[in-house]
């Protein structure tokens, strides 16, 4: 069993906002969500020091009322490449079964996972 752990870190927003477009949300829900990703920025505070500022251009805020709904949205297509796997998906968390009699081998299947969706796929 594999858990795939920081799922809100991995989301990359130009796959997510293509996920977002084919589900026909109204116009201003589409805009309001994609301008909540759109230029977000990041800093770190250590022993009273600031960081600089860095964009973030992937990843959902933790904590956020939408982000549980996003991460869905953007995980709705991920699947197992093998027919004896199971991919469990609950609220923000993924997890892979893997059987250890397959016609798939673990670091397939694992890969296939951690690849999750590619953007050309979605065209």
């Amino acid at each position: 069993m594999v858990d795939f752990s920081k799922a809100f870190d991995s989301i990359n927003h130009p796959i997510l906002a293509c996920k977002l477009d084919k589900l026909h949300l109204l116009d201003h829900i589409y805009n309001w969500i994609i301008n909540f990703l759109t230029d977000r920025t990041q800093s770190v505070v250590l022993n009273g020091k600031v960081s600089n500022k860095q964009t973030m251009t992937q990843s959902i805020v933790q904590g956020s009322g939408i982000g549980p709904v996003l991460y869905t949205v953007y995980s709705s297509d991920l699947k197992a490449a093998g027919k004896d796997s199971i991919l469990v998906k609950y609220a923000v968390n993924t997890t892979l079964i893997y059987a250890d009699q397959t016609a798939v081998s673990f670091g397939d299947e694992f890969k296939n996972i951690k690849s999750g969706p590619n953007i050309t796929d979605l065209k």
